[in-house]
């Protein structure tokens, strides 16, 4: 028999024991983990590439309104890896998540079941005009967008569109001024394209749809929009709008606008857009109008 049998056992110390956790990244999703069952570990999207050699010890990531700029593509593959590996990964959000997120086409959209585009699969290209207001009601002092907002839009609509789509700019005061002509995504830096840097007086409508209608006419796209961003106030706005609507038809172009602050105008863009099969979206601060401008564009 077995003289010593106390030497048949060696302890080990190990860790463990406590509660499965989940990753939280980004705001308003620790009720998820915890419906679940998880204690959640919230983190900055910084947080997640400087601690990411610990996911291995963790059940679950929730990555919640979180742009792909937040999450660079190294720590998007080392989620990958972990997701491989069998971890639980929820990708949600709205406002800074999917299309408007800059998702499409990306390493965090690749993680995803979902597309970041509305459109159904095989449609078409698509042009984009984005028609921006720039007097001095449109300034973040005035509760518009602002420069800065309306470059984090521009970028945002750009990031959501496929790389063989086109896009173009134009800025309009009392006159129209085209930015940047209908350009493939592919070939344009979505953190630096041109937007107005500064508030000028005087706001014509009718020159920055005609601008806008022309320059998409000839845009290589099977679908043409041009999506207006805006309080509503116009100099011109008791104009009649059937020769911009007569116009916008008969190049297939959908006009969209939206409107941003907490007072708008919404009357007579909206009788305008809604007669070429678009609508109006109102964003009540800059934070808002990325989504619905991409929304607007992608007719989601």
């Amino acid at each position: 028999g077995d003289r010593l049998p106390a030497n048949d056992a060696l302890p080990v110390a190990v860790e463990g024991g406590g509660a499965p956790t989940a990753v939280v990244v980004g705001p308003g999703a620790e009720p998820w983990a915890r419906a679940a069952g998880l204690g959640p570990i919230v983190i900055p999207a910084a947080g997640l590439s400087e601690g990411g050699a610990r996911l291995a010890a963790v059940r679950a990531m929730i990555v919640h309104d979180q742009p792909a700029a937040a999450l660079p593509a190294d720590t998007v593959d080392r989620v990958g890896r972990w997701v491989a590996a069998g971890g639980v990964l929820l990708l949600a959000g709205r406002a800074a998540a999917f299309g408007p997120g800059g998702w499409g086409g990306g390493a965090l959209e690749a993680l995803s079941p979902l597309t970041s585009d509305p459109r159904p699969p095989g449609a078409g290209r698509l042009a984009v005009a984005l028609v921006l207001d720039r007097s001095g009601s449109m300034a973040s002092e005035a509760g518009g967008a602002g420069f800065v907002g309306v470059a984090a839009l521009a970028s945002s609509l750009a990031a959501g569109l496929r790389p063989d789509d086109h896009l173009a700019i134009v800025a309009f005061d009392a006159e129209a001024r085209t930015l940047l002509p209908p350009t493939p995504v592919e070939r344009l830096d979505a953190a630096a394209l041109p937007v107005p840097a500064d508030a000028r007086g005087g706001t014509l409508l009718g020159p920055a749809v005609r601008r806008a209608v022309a320059l998409l006419a000839d845009a290589p796209a099977e679908a043409r929009v041009a999506v207006i961003l805006s309080d509503g106030r116009f100099a011109d706005g008791e104009q009649p709008t059937a020769p911009l609507v007569e116009a916008a038809r008969a190049a297939g172009v959908r006009l969209q606008a939206v409107l941003v602050g907490p007072d708008v105008e919404p009357e007579p863009l909206r009788a305008l857009v809604e007669a070429t099969g678009g609508g109006v979206l109102w964003a009540p601060d800059a934070a808002a109008a990325p989504r619905l401008a991409t929304v607007g564009a992608l007719g989601g």
